[in-house]
């Protein structure tokens, strides 16, 4: 489905997820290690996703966290 909306954009997929991030109210801070993907990715502001793609993307929601494993997340986290 991301992959589906950047094409329709022109944008990559990490665009369109820093966009629905940025339109969600989060603050968002993209980085790489790479000077040609980080410049890419702060392309992302130029971006507008509809109230459509933004309700797709929502449904992508599963209520957990995958980024960190049990144990390795502090506990006021």
């Amino acid at each position: 489905m991301i992959a589906a909306i950047a094409a329709k954009h022109g944008v990559t997929p990490a665009q369109v997820a820093l966009s629905w991030s940025l339109q969600q109210g989060f603050a968002v801070i993209p980085s790489s290690t790479k000077r040609a993907n980080l410049e890419a990715n702060l392309h992302f502001q130029r971006i507008t996703l509809s109230p459509d793609e933004m309700a797709q993307m929502a449904t992508l929601e599963r209520g957990e966290r995958l980024a960190n494993p049990d144990g390795l997340a502090p506990q006021w986290d």
